[in-house]
């Protein structure tokens, strides 16, 4: 017992005292609880929760200035849920589901600007439904409807609104 706390100690004193990322696969061996990985000037780096040695529930990533990156959940190691990207100054980039670690459902992407970039529909693996995408002025540009991943039907536009021909 005293040769294994010889050995834990200093591991938890290096690893709890240390504001260099940590490389949660090699330092971490048995993995439980709430996880902070900070930057060298302050910064909260990362924040995510292991159970059992396995992701499950929020994790969260800043950039260094401080904005969001990004969150997503975990259920037990398995990517479930909503994952949302933001760019670093804070504006939301993209959104999307995932289930059983694939993206499923409703998918939208914005501009560093803040307009609707494209939107799409995922099942199975698949694009299924309508995919729409803009121009960064708002405009739209493309319309089409797929079905099993096949493209059923199609609608393109100009950057000025007027229909492509």
């Amino acid at each position: 017992m005293r040769k294994l706390l010889l050995i834990t100690l200093p591991l938890l004193l290096i690893v709890g005292c240390s504001k260099e990322p940590i490389n949660y696969e090699t330092t971490l061996i048995e993995r439980d609880g709430l996880y902070t990985n900070w930057y060298k000037n302050g910064q909260k780096r990362d924040e995510l929760t292991y159970k059992d040695g396995k992701f499950d529930g929020l994790y969260a990533n800043w950039y260094e200035n401080g904005q969001k990156r990004f969150e997503l959940t975990y259920e037990d190691g398995i990517h479930n849920g909503l994952l949302t990207w933001w760019y670093d100054n804070g504006q939301k980039e993209s959104e999307g589901i995932y289930k059983d670690n694939k993206l499923e459902g409703l998918s939208t992407h914005w501009y560093e600007n803040g307009q609707k970039w494209y939107e799409l529909t995922i099942k199975d693996g698949k694009f299924d439904g309508l995919y729409t995408n803009w121009y960064e002025n708002g405009q739209k540009s493309f319309e089409g409807t797929y079905k099993d991943g096949e493209l059923i039907s199609e609608k393109y536009w100009n950057e000025d609104g007027s229909v492509k021909k």
